[in-house]
C-alpha cells in the first residue's frame, strides 16, 4: 500500500512540474508585462533615449511635407462612420476598396473623384485646422520648418508636457472620476512666445526670402494678412513687426492656457463648458468601464507568479523525501524554466520585427512620414528590448538557481535507507 501511494505521490509530483515548466515561461512574459508595461517611467526613459524632443522639428517637417503632398480624400478617415463606409463602397469598385481602406495602395485620381462627395457629405468636422498644418506652413519648405519649430516650441517645454500627460494617463486607471482628462499647460509656451520667440520665428521666415522688389515693398504697406513674399529693409520690417504687434499679442492671448486632450480627440472643443456629459467606455472594445477592466488585467497580471509558486509548492509536498530529491525535483524545473524563458527574451525582437513586416508593413497610411514611421517602430523596440531584458534576466536567474541545484544534488549523498544499513548495524 505504501507503494502505491509513493507512486501516486511521484506521478503526481511530475504532473505539477510539467506543469511548471509550461507556466513558468509565460509567467515571465505576464508578469513583466504587468510591471513594466504600466509603469510611466518605461515611456518617459525610451522618448529621452530616442532623442525625441530634439528631433521633434525634423520628423514634424517631415510629417507636414508628407501630409501636403497627399492628394485627395482623408482616406485614413474612410471608415469613420457606417454611412461614410457605404457611400465609399457604393462608390468604388469592391476590389479597389479592399485594398485602399487596407492602406495597401494609394487611390488613383478617378478614384479621388469618386470618393469625393461621400467625405464632403458624411465626413464629420474635425475642428479648427484640424488634421493639417496651418496655413502659413504650406508656404514653409522643410528646412524653414524644422529652423523654426525650435524657435516657436522649447523643448523643455514639450519634454515637460509630454511626461505629464504620461503621468495623467496612468494616474488615470487608479482614478474613480467619471470624466477622463489629460490636461497640457499652454501657460510657459504663451510666455516663451511673448517674450520674443514669436518675433523671432517671424523674423527667421522673412530672412529667408528674396529681397523685395519696389512693387513688392509698396505692396506691403497694407496691413498684413499672411507672411510677407520677400525681404524687406530692415527699417521696413521693424517698423511692420512695430504695426502687427498689437495683433501677434492678441493672436498669442488666444492660446488656451490649458487644454483637455481627451475632449479635443473628441472634438469638444478647449473649455470644459463644452464638453457634454458621456458615459466611460460606450461601445469601446473593453466595456463600460475600461479603466476597471485595465485595473483588473494589471492586478492579474502581477500576480501571476503566484501561479508558478504554488507549483512548484506541491512538487516539494508530493515528490521531495530527501534533500537530494528537493534539489533535483525544484533544479530541473528551474533550469528548464530558465532557458526557455533566456529563449523567448533572444526571440521577442526579432519576432516583432517579423510580426511588422508582415501585417502591419503595407497597412501603414500614405500620409505618414518615413521618419515619423522609423521613429515610432524605434520606441516600440525600446519598449520591447526593456521587457525582453527583465524577462531574460529573470529567465537566466532561475536558470542558474535550477543548474546549481542539479550539480548540488550530484556532489550530495543520497541518505542510506534501512535495507541499505551496514551488517554490522543490522546484527546490531
Amino acid at each position: 500500500m505504501g507503494r502505491i501511494l509513493r507512486a501516486v505521490a511521484r506521478l503526481l509530483a511530475l504532473f505539477f512540474a510539467a506543469l511548471f515548466i509550461a507556466v513558468g515561461p509565460l509567467t515571465l512574459v505576464l508578469f513583466n508585462i504587468g510591471w513594466q508595461m504600466f509603469d510611466p517611467a518605461l515611456y518617459k526613459r525610451a522618448l529621452a533615449e530616442q532623442h525625441i524632443y530634439e528631433r521633434l522639428p525634423g520628423l514634424a517637417a517631415d510629417q507636414a511635407v508628407a501630409q501636403l503632398s497627399h492628394i485627395g480624400p482623408d482616406i485614413e478617415r474612410m471608415q469613420a462612420t457606417p454611412e461614410l463606409q457605404r457611400c465609399v463602397q457604393q462608390a468604388l469598385d469592391p476590389a479597389a476598396f479592399e485594398e485602399i481602406a487596407g492602406f495597401k495602395r494609394e487611390p488613383t485620381a478617378a478614384e479621388n473623384d469618386l470618393m469625393r462627395p461621400c467625405f464632403d457629405k458624411y465626413l464629420p468636422p474635425q475642428g479648427d485646422g484640424g488634421g493639417g498644418p496651418p496655413d502659413f506652413a504650406k508656404s514653409l519648405t522643410p528646412e524653414q520648418l524644422k529652423a523654426l519649430l525650435p524657435i516657436l516650441i522649447p523643448a523643455s517645454w514639450l519634454q515637460t508636457q509630454t511626461e505629464s500627460a504620461i503621468d495623467q494617463v496612468f494616474a488615470s486607471l487608479d482614478s474613480d472620476k467619471p470624466e477622463l482628462s489629460i490636461l497640457i499647460s499652454f501657460a510657459d509656451l504663451k510666455r516663451h512666445l511673448a517674450a520674443g520667440a514669436a518675433v523671432d520665428a517671424f523674423r527667421y521666415v522673412v530672412y529667408s526670402e528674396p529681397p523685395c522688389t519696389a512693387e513688392q515693398l509698396a505692396a506691403l504697406a497694407v496691413p498684413l494678412t499672411n507672411l510677407p513674399p520677400c525681404r524687406p529693409p530692415e527699417e521696413v520690417l521693424t517698423a511692420i513687426i512695430s504695426q502687427n504687434q498689437n495683433t501677434l499679442s492678441e493672436a498669442i492671448a488666444k492660446i488656451p492656457d490649458e487644454t483637455d486632450l481627451i475632449q479635443m480627440a473628441k472634438g469638444r472643443g478647449d473649455t470644459p463648458e463644452a464638453a457634454s456629459p458621456r458615459q466611460e467606455g460606450d461601445n469601446g472594445p473593453l466595456g463600460n468601464n475600461p479603466r476597471e477592466v485595465l485595473r483588473n488585467v494589471r492586478r492579474g497580471l502581477r500576480l501571476s507568479p503566484l501561479l508558478p509558486a504554488g507549483l512548484i509548492l506541491l512538487i516539494a509536498l508530493f515528490g521531495v523525501r530527501s534533500l537530494k530529491g528537493w534539489l533535483v525535483w525544484w533544479g530541473i524545473p528551474l533550469l528548464i524554466v530558465g532557458l526557455i524563458g533566456v529563449a523567448l527574451a533572444v526571440a521577442i525582437l526579432p519576432a516583432m520585427n517579423w510580426a511588422f513586416a508582415t501585417y502591419a508593413a503595407d497597412r501603414i497610411p500614405p500620409t505618414w512620414s518615413p521618419g515619423l514611421l522609423q521613429t515610432g517602430l524605434g520606441m516600440a523596440r525600446q519598449i520591447v528590448g526593456t521587457l525582453a531584458r527583465w524577462i531574460g534576466s529573470e529567465a537566466g536567474a532561475m536558470g542558474v538557481i535550477g543548474l546549481a541545484m542539479v550539480v548540488i544534488s550530484v556532489v550530495v549523498k543520497p541518505r542510506p535507507t534501512s535495507s541499505e544499513a551496514p551488517r554490522s548495524e543490522r546484527r546490531t
